[in-house]
């Protein structure tokens, strides 16, 4: 799993519930310059049918990584201003969210590895 990309929102929260099927997102801090803290990053587990908020300013993934699929869906919960923004530009001066495309700005990407096989084991997690 692979993220190259990442968005943070200025102005809000944002949930996002993985629907049927766990998934894995990648989030991180900022620095003090804005751009995310790459030493700091972090992929969090979402199991089916439960999700994340990311506080204003947390960087995470465009990217959802699906377990035991090629795509997952999602909720998402967030203002309406700022989906607006980020699907047609339709803010003069997208103060609200950034995305950022880690290979251009930091020359990096965020790679997760899964060593002990722990998420194939999430696959086979019964839904309550």
């Amino acid at each position: 799993m692979v993220a190259i990309q990442l968005e943070r929102h200025l102005t809000m929260t944002e949930a996002r519930i993985a629907l049927g099927r766990p998934s894995v997102i990648l989030t991180t801090t900022a620095e003090k310059s804005g751009l995310p803290n790459l030493d700091d990053a972090k992929a969090f587990l979402i199991p089916c049918d439960h999700g994340l908020v990311f506080a204003r300013g947390i960087w995470h993934g465009l990217q959802a990584f699906p377990i035991g699929a090629d795509s997952v869906d999602f909720a998402f919960l967030s203002e309406r201003e700022a989906e607006n923004e980020l699907a047609y530009g339709q803010s003069a001066a997208n103060d609200r969210s950034e995305i950022i495309d880690l290979a251009n700005c930091c020359f990096s990407r965020l790679v997760v590895t899964d060593p002990r096989g722990l998420l194939c084991a999430a696959v086979d997690t019964p839904r309550l």
